[in-house]
């Protein structure tokens, strides 16, 4: 009987050690399997990058420029000349509602209350015929599309520049972007 036992335990080892190299040779396959799905979505994703490569070469250079100075709303100083593209609904004679952005460019003068939700900053436009327009936009605001940077002062040491209202105002100068 002694000698059935010391049979017994050796197979049961050896049944425990089989089951285990399966396992192993089960985790490799999937692991070389996952290992070339990988490779594969490197491979689209760089055709991808490639394929935005070739349009971005064949684009006009001035939308590449306008592209990398898009900046946030939180990121609008006093000082900045930037152009706002924002969502207007409208709605037709017939009852239809359209959708349209609508750009406004200008200098912006005042900043208030930080990064909190109640923030805001205002940007004035001079028109040729001397027509000066002035919006204050919360900077939370879900209708606005996107703000870019276009120019920026030199230095402006306050926070609010309403000096710029005044007629006797001296020329303010810009850093070329």
């Amino acid at each position: 009987m002694s000698e059935e036992k010391t049979t017994q335990k050796p197979k049961s080892q050896e049944k425990d050690l089989e089951i285990k190299k399966e396992q192993k040779e089960v985790n490799e396959n999937n692991s070389a399997k996952e290992g070339e799905e990988k490779t594969a979505i490197k491979e689209n994703s760089t055709e991808k990058n490639e394929k935005k490569v070739e349009t971005e070469k064949n684009s006009v250079k001035e939308k590449t420029v306008k592209d990398k100075n898009i900046i946030s709303t939180s990121e609008i100083k006093t000082g900045m000349y930037i152009k706002v593209y924002q969502k207007i609904s409208e709605v037709d004679s017939k009852g239809k509602e359209k959708i349209r952005t609508q750009a406004f460019e200008g200098l912006v003068i005042r900043r208030k209350h930080g990064n909190q939700t109640g923030a805001t900053f205002t940007v004035r436009k001079e028109y040729k015929t001397g027509h000066v327009v002035e919006k204050i936009y919360p900077i939370n605001l879900p209708s606005i599309e996107k703000v870019e940077l276009l120019k920026n002062l030199n230095k402006v040491k306050k926070s609010k520049i309403l000096f710029v209202r005044n007629k006797k105002r001296r020329k303010l100068k810009y850093e070329t972007i």
